[in-house]
């Protein structure tokens, strides 16, 4: 018991280690056994652990702050030398971005067609070995992140997603392949509002606050960050807001539910609304409805336009109430394309939050746009996949991980 428990938190040292010098890009030993509160033997030696696995390097003589005293030798991240292939399902096709754990740069972008809902473990594994066999010899593939817009069960083994029009039936059938896929290597199946959320708390370094990630695309998820972790993991089960019922018998829901913020408000409902761009038709052929065009129309005058962006932010409104009500964070962002709704949209969403709930805790919970975007979710999978489960001390190679 006494070896494990050392194990475990060695691999905690370790993790926390390689995140300050991701961070910090530069750091030296003594600074990290300061922030750790441990010794400068046993930080050196896991320096030289973290060296030994090409996951950091020693710089060289960095500047000292004070200008006193022998100036120390910095750490950084390798650059260019771990990667991480991480696969997006969407509907009809799967993309593999082949992502830098050091940058979040993308060195290998590729789509795979995706015929049926069956489809979707053979192309990943295809997208696996094309990016296996891109990298060089002196390059290494980490693992493979599957990222997929609905839920993952761990218990029942399955996943489902109205978006992709997987069932619980057909979800573990895509377990089980996948499963056999890749036993030999390191994989995770990830949510993807889990995936943004990680993406946000780099970009806006928010590792320290409570707060909701509200992910507005084809469909609304979300991920709630709390006392540093994601609730219910990267699965999606603890925070499937976008099936909060926010207009009682509105449109039919693929979860058999009404009115869902999902079927009224996710960018893909924006097709059950009628909008006549008068004398901008000309320079909207051939576009779809979607948060910037709306946001475009309704700057323009356009009252139909915005009645709809109006009517979004009520949605949006109601469900943040929920949130505040039941978890209380102490920030509420609203991202993936959902910044696109523009600054009447956020206006009156918090104009309404002013009249609505538990008013102590609404005066307390700010509402703001993401700083990053969807096509941040690839590096959001890389980042969570760096911080959850790999193994820093090497004590497990492979495992196929569900949220």
């Amino acid at each position: 018991m006494k070896i494990i428990n050392q194990s475990i938190i060695k691999g905690n040292n370790l993790r926390e280690m390689y995140e300050i010098i991701f961070h910090e890009k530069s750091v030296s030993r003594i600074e990290i056994a300061k922030r750790l509160n441990l010794s400068k033997t046993t930080v050196s030696c896991l320096a030289e652990e973290l060296i030994g696995l090409r996951l950091v390097e020693d710089l060289g003589v960095t500047k000292k702050e004070n200008g006193v005293g022998r100036n120390p030798n910095g750490l950084g991240v390798v650059s260019g030398a771990n990667f991480i292939a991480v696969i997006d399902w969407s509907k009809e096709r799967t993309e593999l971005r082949l992502v830098d754990i050091s940058s979040g740069e993308s060195i290998l972008c590729r789509n795979m067609p995706v015929k049926n809902d069956c489809d979707y473990a053979d192309a990943t594994k295809a997208c696996y070995l094309i990016a296996k066999d891109y990298l060089r010899d002196t390059q290494k593939l980490l693992a493979v992140c599957i990222i997929i817009p609905g839920l993952i069960d761990s218990k029942q083994e399955t996943i489902i997603s109205i978006q992709l029009g997987i069932d619980s039936e057909i979800g573990r059938n895509l377990i089980k392949k996948l499963r056999s896929y890749f036993y030999q290597t390191s994989a995770c199946l990830l949510n993807d509002s889990a995936c943004m959320a990680y993406a946000e708390i780099d970009a806006a370094r928010l590792e320290k606050t409570d707060f909701a990630y509200i992910n507005a695309v084809n469909g609304i998820g979300a991920a709630i960050y709390y006392n540093q972790r994601i609730l219910g993991n990267a699965t999606g089960l603890a925070t499937q807001i976008g099936h909060c019922c926010v207009k009682p018998n509105g449109p039919i829901c693929g979860c058999g539910s009404r009115g869902c913020l999902d079927v009224v408000a996710g960018e893909s409902a924006l097709t059950d609304y009628s909008i006549d761009v008068g004398k901008d038709r000309s320079n909207q052929k051939n576009r779809e409805l979607n948060y910037t065009l709306l946001r475009e129309l309704a700057d323009k005058g356009n009252k139909q336009a915005d009645e709809i962006l109006m009517q979004l932010a009520d949605y949006f409104s109601t469900v943040i109430v929920y949130l505040v009500s039941i978890v209380y964070p102490e920030k509420i962002v609203i991202g993936g394309r959902g910044q696109n709704l523009g600054t009447k949209f956020m206006e009156r969403l918090k104009a309404n939050l002013v009249n609505m709930g538990f008013h102590y805790m609404m005066m307390r919970a700010s509402v703001s746009f993401a700083e990053t975007t969807d096509e941040d979710r690839f590096i959001g999978a890389a980042r969570y996949f760096m911080k959850e489960y790999f193994d820093y001390s090497g004590s497990i190679i492979n495992g196929f991980y569900l949220g």
